[in-house]
């Protein structure tokens, strides 16, 4: 059976930023200039370079890469350096969420697999760490025996090929894993331009047992976060709102070109929808309600192309509007004609005399009415298990979890 693991784009991005250090700028080819003159950049490989892959516990996704500034290495080898080992168990001791997924390292030349060396590496550290059931370990390449196989990722620099280290019953098994790509920056920065907000970033969320990515967008009056779990685009996200203060019906003013009326129907108010063109940011406010957090529905189309499913999931949310709404929306055809104040219907309604009455003296009496702040911020609480570090020595391992 074919492992599947994901990383997030903001862990690709990491592996990008590192490009220069993987194949390094030798040159330019003066022959081929650009428009700018600058000419077309030379890369080649020197040294074997690699790093530490880092994600939720127990998940099969990726968040994280850290660069190993000191690591021993040559032009055919790479063995992490201490001062990684340690940032790595820095960060399961710190965040308790997080743990050490594997390493990934550079191949010189065509070699797109990882070599005898490799194995022997591997073996080394699943029999120091036998609480691991196996590692990633996805090499760095600047070629490519199958560019568009399920286990390969083009970089901005060469290519990604991803493998998975298992021990078994007659040792130690690597073997291809299928990568896929988790858009969670990339999506939620589109949901920020649609709401008019500004991304705050991504964390972890724990639902249902399972640590899940989500990103933070922060709009006028309007919360929103969406979860993105490891199978997504394929898998539909889950978005929820909250608002601080639960917005006043309203409609386009009368007579606008914009407006649309809504058709009469005899079905009760609830099930009336409305479109009415609104922002999406407007139409979440409906939905939204103060100090609670609410999951949006949202349609999700798998025969659009994986970076379409998201802006068509968000055109399509409708609102559910009380049937008063209905009346603020009058057909552009349609002029606003006051009425004569004659013509208007006024209740004769007869006056009658009230007893008078001794209105209590509460002077000097202090209010008793307290003042709630409403906090449109998101309040997460995440019951998060524990988990041991990463490298640590098993007798440490064991200490730990005996306290």
């Amino acid at each position: 059976m074919t492992r599947y693991f994901a990383v997030t784009d903001t862990g690709l991005k990491q592996i990008n930023s590192h490009k220069d250090d993987f194949f390094p700028v030798v040159g330019t080819n003066n022959r081929n200039n650009n428009r700018n003159g600058s000419g077309i950049v030379k890369r080649a490989f020197v040294t074997e370079q690699g790093g530490a892959l880092m994600g939720p516990i127990g998940s099969p996704l990726v968040t994280q890469f850290i660069f190993d500034e000191h690591a021993r290495h040559t032009g055919t080898t790479y063995s992490p350096s201490a001062d990684l080992l340690d940032q790595v168990n820095t960060i399961e001791r710190n965040d308790p969420r997080l743990e050490g997924k594997g390493f990934l390292h550079s191949h010189p030349g065509n070699l797109d697999r990882p070599s005898g060396g490799d194995y022997d590496t591997l073996v080394n550290l699943t029999a120091a760490h036998p609480w691991l059931s196996g590692y990633l370990c996805p090499i760095v390449s600047g070629w490519s025996s199958d560019p568009s196989a399920p286990h390969v990722a083009q970089l901005d620099v060469g290519f990604m090929s991803v493998y998975y280290a298992e021990r078994r019953k007659g040792g130690l098994a690597i073997e291809k894993a299928t990568l896929g790509l988790l858009p969670v920056d990339r999506d939620s920065q589109l949901l920020a331009r649609e709401l008019n907000g500004t991304y705050r970033g991504s964390a972890l969320l724990e639902t249902n047992g399972q640590l899940q990515v989500y990103g933070e967008i922060e709009a006028d009056g309007l919360m929103a976060i969406l979860i993105t779990p490891v199978g997504y685009p394929d898998v539909a996200p889950t978005l929820m709102v909250q608002s601080a203060s639960q917005p006043e019906p309203v409609g386009p003013s009368c007579g606008s070109s914009t407006s649309q009326p809504v058709t009469p129907t005899d079905e009760p108010p609830h099930n009336i929808v409305c479109f009415c063109g609104l922002p999406l940011r407007e139409r979440l406010k409906y939905i939204a309600v103060p100090d609670k957090a609410i999951p949006v529905t949202i349609r999700w189309d798998l025969t659009l192309p994986e970076k379409d499913r998201l802006q068509d999931a968000l055109d399509a949310i409708q609102v559910p509007l009380e049937k008063k709404l209905e009346e603020a929306f009058v057909p552009p055809e349609a002029p606003c004609v006051q009425q004569p104040e004659e013509t208007l219907m006024k209740p004769e309604v007869p006056f009658v005399q009230q007893p008078e009455t001794q209105l209590p003296d509460v002077s000097g009496q202090e209010d008793s009415h307290e003042s709630h702040a409403v906090s449109g911020r998101w309040h997460i609480v995440g019951i998060w298990k524990s988990c041991s570090g990463f490298f640590l020595p098993k007798h440490e391992k064991l200490g730990r979890h005996v306290e």
